[in-house]
């Protein structure tokens, strides 16, 4: 019989429970450790659970179930840390931890053990010895006030330095070539309509007007390439007229008009009125000739 009944009780699940204190202070926690050892593969275990607030006690944290196998058997461990704020003498309760044979429909429920825990204050001085007061403790003051101002300048500093490299690396916006209101059709009907209130009967007014004319109409086609023509000839802007889009009759038109001007200018060269006037007129046809290729406005000299 002894043979028979020692290796049953072998099997059957086993279940400890142990804390590392009996006696703590208000607020000191405990560990609470609950290990089953089983048969491998006899049973399947369903794990107690404990609540986060037991009567006189709250749990803290819950570590991780730790699991080790040998040959035969295997072992489940919990650490459970809790503490209690009500002093007294109190008891951990019992936890269940339920077994299922996996041979059968056999279930089996194991307890674990109900602990008595005292919870108590700090002992109280009994002594009734009077304690010296303490002396006053001279605290020095560390002044930061110069630690500030230097990293503010260091600051500054950095700020003025980056701030100078980025404006120097910056590209510079080219400034524009020309300045006006007017567009450069606008610009140039308007200096048009000045000159033909020129008095051409006056020899003094004969010289500025042809002057003016070569210039309005250097002026305008400047604009319009955006580019400077200051010191380009009569022969120049000739040249540029086939590819602006004139042809033989009105670069020979826009030629007779602005040679006349150049005679007028270096030559001394006194054209009659009707010239000056039809000189205008050639100036003005041309510019509107070149509107057209390139619009920008709708009236015209």
């Amino acid at each position: 019989m002894l043979f028979f009944v020692v290796p049953a009780k072998a099997q059957e699940p086993f279940v400890s429970t142990t804390v590392d204190k009996k006696d703590i202070l208000i607020g000191e926690q405990i560990r609470f450790s609950v290990k089953i050892i089983f048969p491998t593969n006899a049973y399947k275990v369903n794990w107690f659970s404990v609540p986060d607030s037991i009567a006189h006690f709250e749990v803290v944290e819950r570590n991780k179930i730790d699991t080790s196998f040998n040959s035969s058997t295997t072992s489940y461990e919990q650490t459970i840390l809790i503490t209690s704020f009500d002093s007294g003498q109190w008891n951990l309760p019992q936890f269940p931890v339920k077994f299922q044979s996996t041979q059968g429909n056999v279930a089996r429920e194991a307890l674990s053990e109900a602990i008595g825990i005292t919870v108590g204050y700090s002992p109280a001085d009994t002594t009734g010895q009077l304690r010296d007061i303490k002396p006053i403790m001279e605290v020095t003051i560390e002044d930061y006030t110069w630690y500030y101002v230097a990293g503010g300048a260091l600051l500054l500093l950095l700020i003025i330095y980056f701030a100078g490299r980025y404006l120097k690396k910056r590209p510079k916006k080219e400034k524009p070539l020309f300045t006006a209101h007017l567009s450069a059709y606008e610009e140039a009907v308007a200096a048009l309509k000045i000159l033909k209130g020129y008095n051409l009967q006056n020899e003094s007014q004969v010289k500025p007007y042809h002057v003016g004319l070569g210039e309005t109409f250097k002026r305008y086609v400047a604009r319009k390439q955006n580019t400077r023509l200051d010191n380009a000839t009569t022969g120049d802007l000739l040249l540029q007229m086939p590819a602006a889009g004139l042809n033989a009759d009105e670069v020979s038109s826009l030629a007779s008009a602005l040679r006349t001007g150049d005679a007028v200018k270096f030559a001394k060269y006194k054209p009659s009125a009707v010239e000056s006037e039809e000189s205008l007129e050639k100036v003005a046809a041309i510019i509107n000739r070149l509107e057209q290729k390139s619009p920008t406005q709708t009236t015209k000299p």
